[in-house]
């Protein structure tokens, strides 16, 4: 991984995620350093309901940007 993204000019990974649990929903945003692998920022949303799943991803985008 480090070699492509050297070469790619990569400077961060990002690792979305989304489970569900008994019909509620968890999403987390996870951002690695691909050089170094070590994870920079996470973040974790909740979303009892599909219908919150972008209201859910767009607060976590907010707090990457």
């Amino acid at each position: 991984m480090p070699e492509l993204a050297r070469r790619e000019s990569v400077r961060a990974l990002l690792l979305p995620r989304v489970s569900n649990r008994d019909g509620a929903f968890q999403v987390s945003v996870e951002v690695i350093d691909p050089t170094t692998r070590s994870t920079l920022w996470v973040a974790t949303e909740d979303a009892h309901q599909s219908q919150d799943l972008l209201s859910a991803m767009d607060t976590l985008i907010d707090g990457i940007a």
